[in-house]
């Protein structure tokens, strides 16, 4: 037994000493970080080797017996962090005080006392414990020192002070004051554990750092001790496991060429040795070892409120110990799994695509959006696909949500176009499949008789969804069911009870779901094909000399949509304001909001409003720049309008839309009658004109009905935003958050929960800080999200860039016809819209009704996504301007550029630079 030193005149001090299992021992402030954690998981009966802890209060007894409280903050006060020679040198100087000085009798009969109850010179760990460490924001992982393989009560004391010693290295003195950190408001405390001799240690976190998935956990293991690992002087084995299947998703064999283990010649510290061949060639955790320490890791992250942990562990005679939990820092987990427990789980091995996204979603979605529009999506694409006899692609899961776009399973696109004729495939194949597996899907076996006989069991299962018939479904819709779909007033949300609040969302949530499952077949089957079908028709039976004939046919609309006439509206009102020099001069005076306001002071602003309102009466729950329920409508504010009237009041009134459809609508109807003509010229020119007339005439309409779709859903979307702006309004009052636009980053049922005073409060705030981050980033526009995904990480095809003799041209795909060159006018968001001159050409992720006004002021379009019925698309050819579908187009193309687009060839010139972006050189 080691004898201890004679104490008489210095009674022990318990505060100075605290074992892992007394309360006091999870006080932060008293025990640091890595004492705190190791206290809590120990009290929870989780497997921690037992331990004491040399308290912060032991730390200050030390540094004021030696008077160093007067030494240290002077020479803290010269260090020049500029200057790493010097900075090591006068931390050198601070360490060597604390080393060379004499423990406080008292001090060491109290760490003797501690370590002799651990057992007779049993080997301990003895660990570095800061206040500062282990934080959600700073980990100060590595900064501190830590002895291992520690014997005797002289070499415990020893490792002691040089631990306290290492509160003041160059490194963690430089990293709290990177940090902003207070050196003199920081304490250090000391952790003296029993030390586990392992077999295999290493690493696990229970989220994956590299691609901040939160439903997986990363192990790194090796044989020996973790210090080698945590030293980084060995390639460990690694394992991906799923958080929730338990399952070993991916492992690498890592070389694992040393290990460290004791000292076998002292018995104290730790050496480096090789590892035989036999044991690099083999992992040294078995799948089951993986799974059941990922198993521990997942009831350690729910112990810590659910937060993402890096833990240390240790493997020994088949039983792991915990050795350290720390939250994970450095890594910006959104807890975007979470989003999607409504879908069935995810096949590994999909690439995910965001050209859906583009498409249908356009713009930044946050996570409420997703988890409501997104399920409805789901449920429709289950039931069509069961309709149509895809039976295994029913069960795909449909969309992942990655940092604010919902992303698109390109094996769903496979299998819908295996429906396709090969023919009519060749126009659709490369739209959403990645470029390796275009081939595969494009030579997918086809059968006619097959395909017969699923429109045969459509008919018979569900009739409301044929050809026909799904046209008259939406027509009833569009027709009679307005009152419907805008349920309750804000009054009325506001009086119901917090039950009845959820109740009546749902009920809006369930409208809207059965609607988007009446029409999905139409929208995302029939119309295509017809439009395929059609695209067929004309390459296989039509030679005339017009190359952009598919593009005319799909120019303008044979009647005015509900969007036309919104706009038109519009337009009436901004000339009225045009005409009026009272109104004009508050338009001039007031911005925004405070230009309604004062209308109400006189008879003509009076008029004027009365006007505005029934066109707000109808058209309130539009102008809003993307699909997201967070973007505000002009009902929500009419700054909205406002922009579109100074918009509409930059151009001529000759620019009328009434005016301005006419020529596409010419365009679309000479297209018409030359492809009719000769048509009928050829042999069966009779039967393959009328089949020409029906399918185009089809289309005709569902262009039309498209719109008014868009009019009406709109509709029934903007009353579940306005019932969930209520509950975020009762969140906001009831838990605090930081912005009253938070609850837009919650899915639908945290949400819920929050609402009804459940839910982990601080993981759903990090979550909305993490998910909000994310949106704005993307909403911005300072980040591009790649267009492929696998396993959360990007994939990079081959690039869509072309070089036609110099650097500055980019291959798009046309969507309207013509050319136009002008100066690029790259926005970001819709608040930007008055920056437009007249002549620019518009450069957006991608355009909404909420953009309509400026297409009277440009000469030519450029979007990142969407196809030939895109809006912008549709809209640039109902102004008779050219478009360009150009992926990145907001990163290619620099802001102020004279630039020339060609929607025939798809072609985007970079004619002449912005000075600030290089100069007037001509490329």
């Amino acid at each position: 037994m080691t004898q201890l030193p004679d104490t008489s005149d210095h009674p022990p001090t318990a505060a100075l000493v605290l074992r892992f299992d007394e309360r006091a021992a999870s006080d932060h402030a008293a025990v640091g970080g890595k004492g705190a954690n190791l206290a809590r998981l120990a009290r929870a009966g989780f497997a921690v080797p037992p331990g004491i802890i040399v308290t912060t209060s032991a730390y200050a007894m030390f540094i004021a017996f030696n008077g160093l409280d007067r030494e240290i903050p002077a020479l803290v006060d010269t260090l020049d962090y500029g200057n790493v020679d010097a900075l090591e040198a006068r931390t050198g100087a601070i360490r060597a005080l604390i080393e060379r000085a004499a423990l406080p009798p008292s001090l060491s009969i109290a760490i003797a006392s501690g370590y002799a109850a651990l057992g007779d010179d049993v080997p301990v760990a003895v660990r570095s414990s800061g206040t500062a460490e282990d934080l959600a924001e700073a980990s100060f992982a590595g900064q501190h020192d830590t002895y291992l393989h520690i014997r005797t009560v002289a070499e415990v004391l020893s490792a002691v002070k040089r631990c306290w010693a290492s509160l003041w290295t160059a490194r963690a003195t430089a990293y709290r004051h990177n940090s902003g950190i207070d050196h003199l408001g920081v304490a250090i405390a000391v952790v003296i554990q029993e030390m586990v001799d392992a077999e295999v240690a290493g690493v696990l976190f229970t989220g994956n750092p590299s691609t901040t998935a939160t439903d997986e956990a990363v192990i790194n293991a090796s044989w020996g001790l973790g210090e080698a690992i945590v030293a980084g002087v060995v390639t460990p084995d690694e394992f991906t496991v799923g958080l929730s299947s338990l399952r070993v998703k991916d492992k690498t064999l890592g070389d694992k060429a040393v290990r460290t283990v004791r000292d076998p010649h002292t018995g104290i510290g730790t050496v480096s040795e090789n590892v035989p061949d036999a044991e690099r060639a083999r992992f040294s955790l078995s799948d089951a070892q993986a799974s059941a320490l990922t198993e521990l890791g997942r009831q350690v992250m729910e112990h810590y409120a659910g937060f993402p942990q890096d833990i240390e562990w240790a493997l020994r005679d088949g039983r792991f110990y915990l050795l350290q939990s720390r939250p994970i820092t450095g890594v910006e987990f959104a807890w975007e799994a979470d989003l999607e427990t409504w879908q069935v789980p995810e096949d590994e091995d999909v690439i995910w695509t965001r050209t859906m996204s583009d498409m249908v979603w356009t713009g930044a979605v946050t996570p409420l959006f997703f988890t409501t529009r997104g399920r409805m999506l789901f449920n429709s694409h289950t039931y069509t696909h069961r309709l149509w006899g895809l039976s295994e692609s029913s069960q795909y899961r449909y969309h992942k949500y990655w940092k604010a776009t919902p992303y698109y399973n390109t094996k769903v696109e496979r299998a819908e176009l295996s429906l396709l004729p090969p023919a009519m495939r060749a126009m659709a194949v490369d739209q959403h499949i990645p470029p390796p597996y275009r081939s595969e899907a494009q030579n997918q076996p086809f059968s006619y008789l097959k395909c017969a006989w699923q429109l045969v069991r459509i008919r018979a299962f569900d009739p409301a969804q044929g050809i026909w018939k799904w046209v008259d479904v939406m027509r009833g819709y569009l027709t009679s069911q307005y009152d419907q779909a805008r349920g309750p007033s804000d009054p009325a949300l506001r009086q119901l009870s917090d039950l009845e609040l959820l109740r009546a969302t749902d009920a809006a949530l369930e409208y809207e779901d059965k609607y988007i499952h009446d029409v999905w077949n139409g929208f995302i089957f029939v119309l295509k094909h017809m439009m395929l079908l059609l695209a067929q028709i004309v390459a296989s039976w039509y030679d005339g000399d017009n190359p952009s004939v598919m593009v005319d046919l799909n120019t303008g609309q044979k009647r005015r949509s509900k969007t036309m006439i919104e706009n038109l509206d519009l337009w009436h009102l901004a000339n009225e304001i045009r005409h009026s020099k009272t109104l004009l001069a508050d338009f001039a005076q007031y911005r925004d909001g405070a230009f309604f306001t004062a209308l109400e002071a006189h008879a003509q602003g009076r008029a004027w409003l009365k006007k505005y309102s029934k066109f707000l009466a109808e058209h309130g729950h539009r102008g809003h720049s993307d699909r997201d329920i967070y973007f505000p409508r002009r009902a929500d504010d009419p700054a909205v309008d406002y922009r579109s009237f100074q918009a509409f009041l930059a151009v001529e009134e000759a620019h009328d839309p009434a005016v301005l459809e006419e020529q596409p609508n010419a365009r679309r109807k000479a297209a018409f009658a030359a492809v009719l003509e000769n048509i009928r010229a050829k042999p069966f020119g009779r039967l393959k004109a009328g089949i020409f007339k029906v399918v185009c005439g089809y289309i005709d309409e569902l262009r039309v009905l498209r719109d008014d779709h868009r009019h009406f859903v709109d509709v029934s979307t903007y009353t579940y935003k306005r019932a969930f702006v209520e509950i975020g309004r009762r969140v906001h009052e009831r838990v605090t958050l930081e912005e009253q636009r938070d609850f837009y980053f919650l899915g639908r049922e945290e949400l819920y929960d929050l609402l009804q005073g459940g839910g982990n409060v601080p993981l759903l705030k990090a979550k909305i800080a993490a998910r909000k981050r994310n949106f704005d980033r993307l909403d911005h526009k300072d980040v591009v999200n790649p267009m492929f995904l696998c396993r959360n990480r990007p994939l990079d095809f081959d690039s869509e860039d072309v070089d036609e003799g110099h650097g500055d041209v980019f291959r798009g795909s046309g969507s309207s016809r013509g050319t136009a060159t002008g100066t690029a006018r790259v926005l970001k968001t819709l608040n930007e819209i008055g920056r437009v001159q007249k002549g620019d050409i518009l450069v957006v992720n991608a355009t909404d009704p909420g953009w309509t006004p400026v297409f009277l002021l440009i000469s030519g379009l450029i979007l990142e996504g969407g196809g030939i019925l895109s809006h912008g698309a549709s809209l640039s050819r109902e102004y008779g301007m050219p478009a360009v579908q150009l992926p990145n187009a907001l990163r290619k193309i620099p802001d102020g550029a004279t630039i020339t687009i060609n929607g025939d060839t798809g072609l985007v010139t970079i004619v002449e630079r912005p000075i600030a972006d290089g100069g007037n050189e001509q490329p």
